[in-house]
């Protein structure tokens, strides 16, 4: 899934977000949502799927991943596989509607790694 936020000016990949500017984030339904409906790849424009002062808990993402509130380990994930794509710059001009996804990550042993999602319009038959 892949969520662009509006209003969605270039200037978003240059926007500075503070406490005057907070960006969206996903509520704990919305991420309960996505794993009922197997979505494991997640790609959004903003920082952060949680909210910027949430004391560390990290729930959006806890949430995603199948992670229990006080677990920091992420061998305990039962979504292991599932990935969150932060800071994604979605362009107008990518029309909505149904894509496969290579999401091309970088080799690193990390909690967190760069990431390059590539894009492939389905059409329809």
């Amino acid at each position: 899934m892949i969520v662009r936020t509006l209003p969605n000016s270039p200037d978003k990949q240059q926007r500075i977000y503070d406490t005057a500017n907070p960006p969206p984030y996903f509520s704990s339904d919305a991420m309960k949502w996505m794993v009922e409906h197997d979505i494991d790849h997640l790609v959004v424009d903003v920082p952060s799927v949680d909210r910027a002062s949430d004391q560390g808990l990290l729930t959006a993402h806890r949430l995603f991943w199948g992670m229990p509130p006080t677990v920091t380990d992420a061998l305990h994930a039962t979504r292991a596989h599932a990935t969150i794509t932060e800071f994604a710059y979605i362009d107008d001009g990518i029309d909505d509607g149904p894509y496969l996804l290579n999401l091309q990550v970088a080799p690193f042993a990390s909690d967190a790694a760069p990431s390059r999602p590539f894009l492939m319009r389905l059409l329809p038959q």
